[in-house]
This record gives C-alpha cells, structure tokens and sequence, in this order.
C-alpha cells in the first residue's frame, strides 16, 4: 500500500539516485535546496518499507509549482504517480495554492490533463559549453544592495513573490546576476547557478518585446561560464534567442510544456524559467 512522508536529510542520496536515472544531473544540494525552502513540500513515496517514489512542491502564495516527480519503472503502471501528484496538489491547496504550474515532458501532458492541468507555453532546453561573444551593452553585476530592486522587479513581470527561492539564490557567492539598468529603472536581469563545472541559467526577465536586452545579458552572463556545461530554459515563440543560442554553440536537448491547473499565469515580460523544479 502507498504512502508518503515529508523527505528528510537521510532521503537525499535516494532522491539523488532515482532522479538521475532520468539523466537529471541532480545532486544532493538541490534536495537540501528544496528541502530548505519548502520543507513539508518535499515527498517520499513509500511501499511498505520500501521508498519507491519521489515529488516535491513549492507555494508562493496563491501560486503553487510541482516538480520532479519520479517512481522506480516497476511502479510506474501501479499509480504510484498519480498517488504522489494527488498528495502534493492536496498540500498546496492546503497551503491557500489556487493556480498549480508544471513543466511536462510532451509525452506525458495526457496524464496531467487528465487531473485537469491546462497546456499553457512551451519550452526548448539547451545545453552545452558555449563559445560565442556578441557587443555588449553594460551591465552591472548585483550586490546585496540590489536584492530588493530586483525582487520588485521581478514580483511586477511575474505576477507573484518568488523572494523565499530567490534571496538564497541571489545569496549564495557562486551565483551571479547580472542586470541592466536605465535611468534607475530595472530593464531585466539574469541569474546563472553555478555548481561545480555546470551552470544553470534562470531565471532570465526583461520588459516584453525586448530580445536583444536578453541576448545581451545571457552574452554577458555566457562570457563567463565558457568552461562550464551550460543549461538554459527558453521559450519556443522566442525565435531571435533560439537563433542566437544556436550561434552561441549551445544545442537543443529537449523540451518541455508548461501546464496549469487553475488560472493561467501569463507573465508580463519575457520570462525563461528559474528552474524547472520551481518555475
């Protein structure tokens, strides 16, 4: 019989094991990440004694994101999925969630549309180590000082306060931002996470209609990440970028469909995602 349990510490090496059996390049930080930021949001699927699943969610106020949800392959038939979805959408509701985002394989949007979640945009993952530079506007890197700026700046583009994911990641020294500023207005910026040899770019926000500021700043941002395996999350109607990223020697690995249970979120501005685990 299924049942789940909130993740703890002693959990993170077998979430680490079966989400990288999708070949997710996951590690033992994200875990701890997730577990800091949403402690009761992280799952365990159990049978019996046996882990055999798991998930984990985040709630931003009326907002809600769900992600990484794995079973082992010989559950995957027996509803081990659709037991650990129902758990976590019942918590974020709990939680005063009205709208659910996810990121789907395309393969799998029939599952989720069957608990109701709506298609909503989809999104080109590229990847590799890039090698192209392009003239670049200047930008200034953030400081500590910059924090509350850009989180008001991203609140008004996104529609939500995202400041619980986004403070320990403007924090941590490995991270950086970049930023353009006209006039002492935000015009958008760029957050790059960076984890040994691999980078993580997201999230990336500027003004709408306004692809060459987000060529600049992924520009400035992919200068310093040249010996680095690059990850980036783009929207697939973002046609110059996709351009552009293909000159900047980073390929296309796959894609992904964002998807909504409740309302839409329709961001007002260009928006990559800050990961596909917490939208």
């Amino acid at each position: 019989m299924f049942y789940v349990k909130k993740m703890e510490s002693t959990d993170f090496s077998f979430a680490v094991h079966l989400a990288n059996t999708m070949d997710w390049n996951m590690t033992r930080k994200d875990f701890e990440f997730m577990s800091a930021v949403e402690p009761f949001g992280c799952f365990v699927l159990f049978n019996g004694a046996d882990r055999v699943g798991v998930a984990t969610c985040v709630a931003f106020g009326k907002i809600g994101w769900f992600g990484n949800l794995i079973v082992k392959k010989e559950y995957q038939d027996m509803g081990a999925g659709s037991f650990l979805l129902q758990h976590a959408i019942t918590y974020l509701k709990q939680k005063g969630v009205v709208t659910i985002g996810l990121y789907s394989y395309p393969n799998l949007t029939g599952f989720y549309e069957k608990y109701k979640f709506i298609i909503n945009n989809e999104f080109i993952v590229f990847r590799g180590n890039p090698s192209c530079s392009r003239v670049l506007i200047e930008k200034e890197i953030a400081e500590k000082k910059d924090f509350s700026s850009l989180l008001d700046f991203d609140e008004r583009c996104v529609g939500f306060n995202r400041a619980k994911t986004l403070i320990p990641l403007f924090s941590d020294k490995n991270n950086k931002i970049h930023f353009l500023r006209q006039n002492d207005v935000i015009e958008g910026y760029i957050l790059s996470k960076v984890f040994n040899k691999v980078a993580e770019i997201g999230p990336l926000i500027t003004r709408k209609n306004s692809e060459s500021i987000a060529c600049d700043l992924i520009s400035a941002t992919l200068r310093k990440l040249v010996d680095f395996e690059v990850f980036i999350y783009v929207p697939k109607n973002s046609k110059e970028l996709i351009k552009w990223l293909f000159k900047s020697g980073l390929q296309k690995d796959f894609s992904v469909v964002r998807m909504f249970l409740g309302p839409s979120v329709d961001n007002d501005c260009l928006y990559f995602p800050e990961s596909l685990e917490r939208g």
